[in-house]
């Protein structure tokens, strides 16, 4: 179903660029992949259960950098996108979930 709505997203993203052609404003989306914030690391730290650390492992292996995304690091990559250094950015989706299963 993610994969669905995601396309759906990019598919947005790509007609509205079109439709904004010539105005100067750009539509660009910002995928993350799966995030994790501070109790997320404290429960992946030894925290979990025994039942929920090889899910937890298993999908890690999934994401090619090893890891999960921190919510920053897609808080920045919004904020290069909304800057003059992504001004050439329009129409396209950006990936920041480390690559594998979330792209």
């Amino acid at each position: 179903m993610w994969r669905v709505i995601k396309s759906g997203i990019i598919g947005f993203t790509r007609n509205l660029a079109e439709d904004l052609r010539g105005t100067g404003v750009s539509a660009v989306a910002v995928c993350p992949g799966v995030m994790v914030g501070p109790h997320a690391l404290e429960r992946m730290r030894g925290g979990s259960t025994s039942q929920s650390r090889p899910a937890l492992e298993y999908a890690i292996d999934q994401v090619a950098v090893g890891r999960f995304s921190l919510p920053e690091e897609v808080a920045n990559m919004a904020v290069v996108a909304a800057s003059p250094v992504g001004a050439c950015l329009s129409g396209t989706a950006i990936g920041v979930g480390g690559g594998g299963m979330t792209d």
